[in-house]
């Protein structure tokens, strides 16, 4: 289930990634129009950004570890932003562990486990 807030995040990603921030801008300022706050600037438009925007949306919505892996992102949000996170958390989770099953069960080839993580 998603919010259409959600879609218009998800877009404005997809335009940031084709460097269209202006058209990244254009969807964010729906969301914040809607909540009558200070629209945002084409200039100001970074992954950060709409990372904060989603914060701000779907707060408690949206599973955002999820979010920071599929970005690449959680290991530097966590140590920017909770700096009592100490040793538990690693630049290798940004990446899940592969399932050791998809591993055993895959006959096609060999399937190296992500760094980090054991066999």
């Amino acid at each position: 289930m998603a919010r259409l807030a959600e879609t218009y995040l998800f877009r404005a990603e997809a335009y940031l990634d084709k460097g269209q921030t202006q058209k990244a801008a254009d969807d964010i300022n729906v969301l914040r129009a809607r909540a009558h706050t200070k629209l945002a600037n084409a200039s100001e438009i970074n992954l950060d950004y709409i990372l904060d925007e989603r914060l701000r949306e779907l707060y408690l919505e949206e599973f955002r570890m999820a979010t920071l892996t599929r970005l690449g992102k959680l290991y530097d949000r966590d140590k920017m932003y909770n700096p009592l996170s100490g040793k538990s958390i690693e630049p290798y989770h940004n990446l899940w562990p592969i399932p050791a099953t998809e591993i055993t069960n895959n006959d096609e080839g060999d399937i190296e486990q992500n760094d980090g993580y054991t066999k």
